[in-house]
């Protein structure tokens, strides 16, 4: 399921029928509510995977080996994308509803060439459902794009005012149909997550093609993963799949020194 219309429906239709299930929906609360469908998971034998793709999906095995690597820590997520690379209009509206949500901003330090930058809160699901799964006080995750000065237009509308103006109808509308033609920058994009002493970073070109991959990835044995509703990072070794996925032209970086760009 890669688009959010009637996600909880289609899912027990399909446990109703013993179908698994994967979602790689990025929304906490349409998250939690196919949580809710674990008992009917188990008791049909099949399997609901959720956080699969970039963000959440390759952040929350980031978070993992972090959190394998420095127990107790709070991971921070950082989450870097091209802001040339062309989407949907469903990924399109995701965003912009996102926006009215920004909170707070720290600095992240990315793989060469990006360096640091600094991110914006921004609602993506994984620093919702990390402090249940991998058992941590709290995480936080933030977004920026490879241009800075499109990442300051991006905080500049999270603000209050600006966001109220965005929700209006006719204003959505134009801005929609001006990001879905409009490209400015490129389709590079770098994850990376921090947690006390332990950092590992994912990059590459093409977020859209790293989601589908992680999907494609995880969906070659679902007969393997257990009944019940699960994130990624429940159901996979988080090293041995990132680096089979780093395989179709990404990078894994473990512990590896970031050099800041000034």
């Amino acid at each position: 399921m890669c688009a959010e219309i009637d996600n909880v429906r289609v899912a027990r239709a399909c446990l109703e029928r013993g179908i698994s299930y994967v979602d790689v929906s990025a929304s906490p609360a349409l998250l939690a509510d196919l949580d809710t469908l674990d008992g009917l998971a188990k008791a049909a034998s099949a399997t609901v995977a959720l956080s699969v793709g970039l963000a959440p999906g390759v952040t929350n095995l980031l978070a993992r080996i972090c959190a394998d690597r420095a127990p107790g820590a709070e991971p921070s997520i950082g989450v870097l994308l091209g802001a040339g690379e062309q989407h949907g209009p469903a990924a399109l509206e995701w965003t912009l509803d996102g926006l009215g949500a920004l909170g707070g901003s720290w600095a992240m330090p990315f793989p060469v060439p990006y360096g640091e930058r600094a991110v914006h809160r921004f609602p993506f699901s994984d620093q919702y459902t990390l402090p249940r799964t991998l058992g941590v006080p709290a995480a936080r995750t933030g977004i920026c794009l490879d241009s800075r000065l499109l990442t300051r237009l991006l905080a500049a509308a999270g603000r209050p005012g600006v966001a109220r103006v965005l929700r209006r109808p006719l204003v959505r509308s134009w801005l929609l149909a001006v990001l879905g033609r409009v490209h400015v920058g490129g389709d590079g994009f770098a994850v990376t997550v921090v947690a006390g002493t332990a950092r590992a970073a994912f990059t590459g070109q093409g977020q859209s093609r790293a989601t589908g991959r992680a999907a494609a990835l995880l969906i070659r044995d679902p007969a393997s993963f257990p009944p019940g509703v699960w994130h990624i990072e429940e159901l996979v070794d988080p090293v041995a799949f990132l680096t089979e996925l780093a395989h179709d032209g990404f990078e894994l970086h473990l512990d590896e020194p970031v050099e800041v760009r000034r």
